[in-house]
């Protein structure tokens, strides 16, 4: 049987960027495709984090389009997961102004990394 903790630290090493003992970690820098090889492995289920999309969607996105970030909830916790709860999209103008704007409509913080058109958009869910 597989040790989940360990392998989900070693898949994320060098994404960590916050730590709450040995329970709660966030992470950053995700693309789709880990993401729906790790759901494909069974090492993550689907998951869904209050409005955010849902992992089976996200998975689906182009790793040049988007990235993701979110957290882990380790063992021995019976509810231990990996979720998404953020969406940076580096390239709006490749994706569907529709899903743009469901994201827009129920994530918590939209964020404009700059003043360009098709500058970069971060999407954040509570």
């Amino acid at each position: 049987m597989r040790d989940w903790n360990a392998e989900i630290e070693k898949r994320l090493e060098g994404r960590i960027t916050m730590r709450f003992g040995n329970q709660y970690a966030r992470f950053e820098g995700l693309r789709p495709s880990e993401l729906k090889a790790w759901m494909g492995e069974g090492l993550v289920k689907d998951d869904q984090h209050n409005l955010a999309p849902k992992l089976s969607e996200l998975a689906e996105l182009d790793d040049e389009v988007v990235e993701l970030e979110g957290y882990v909830i380790f063992q021995p916790r019976e509810d231990y997961r990996l979720s998404i709860d953020a969406v940076r999209v580096k390239k709006p103008d490749e994706i569907s102004e529709d899903l743009l704007n469901k994201w827009a409509a129920t994530a918590d913080i939209v964020r404009f990394e700059g003043k360009e058109l098709n500058a970069p958009v971060y999407f954040w869910w509570d």
